[in-house]
């Protein structure tokens, strides 16, 4: 999947929370955590150790959409009084009915 197909519902998805915490009637906007994917971190290349182009994700629509949204948040946190944060847990969980992880999962294939 392109990046495209996660515009409407992702992308524009994020956009809509960051406006609606900016919506508050709070003298401070309502906080932004976006939990991002280490999909938009495997790059081909980084300039300075930080990573502003598109074209510097693998082409996987899902790290590029993640990255699109942290520029996002980004902006939106330079720009607005909006504190948004970027987070990166990675995967934390596992199967809790047979305890094992899905073999399609990064990482299983990692270790397998």
């Amino acid at each position: 999947m392109d990046v495209m197909s996660f515009e409407k519902n992702h992308i524009c998805g994020a956009w809509n929370l960051l406006n609606l915490c900016l919506s508050s009637p709070h003298r401070t906007p309502a906080g932004f955590d976006f939990f991002s994917s280490v999909s938009a971190m495997m790059v081909k290349h980084t300039t300075n150790g930080t990573i502003r182009r598109l074209d510097a994700v693998l082409p996987m629509g899902h790290g590029q959409s993640k990255l699109v949204t942290e520029q996002i948040c980004r902006n939106a946190a330079a720009r607005t009084p909006i504190s948004a944060r970027i987070l990166l847990a990675g995967q934390t969980a596992d199967d809790t009915v047979n305890w094992i992880w899905n073999a399609t999962e990064a990482l299983p294939l990692t270790v397998r």
